[in-house]
């Protein structure tokens, strides 16, 4: 991935897995700050704190930048418009 370019992620499958690496490591006090231990199973299945990630990213500038809502609501009119 190149620096300043802005990425988001549309999972279309029912199960997905992501392995990322951030070199260098620079990010964990991002990372610390937005998240909290797991307590139970269903913990995976919570939605993201968006409020969290943002207040989290503006603490720790220079680690990630949250840039909105992706775009994917033109991706999933297209994939339906292609479906049909």
């Amino acid at each position: 991935m190149l620096d300043g370019v802005g990425y988001a992620f549309l999972v279309t499958s029912d199960v997905a897995r992501i392995l990322a690496l951030q070199t260098p490591g620079s990010a964990e006090a991002f990372y610390r700050d937005a998240s909290e231990p797991s307590t139970d199973e269903t913990d995976a299945e919570r939605p993201p704190d968006w409020d969290r990630l943002r207040v989290a990213a503006e603490r720790n500038p220079g680690c990630i930048e949250i840039l909105g809502p992706p775009p994917f609501e033109m991706a999933k009119e297209g994939a339906a418009t292609a479906g049909s």
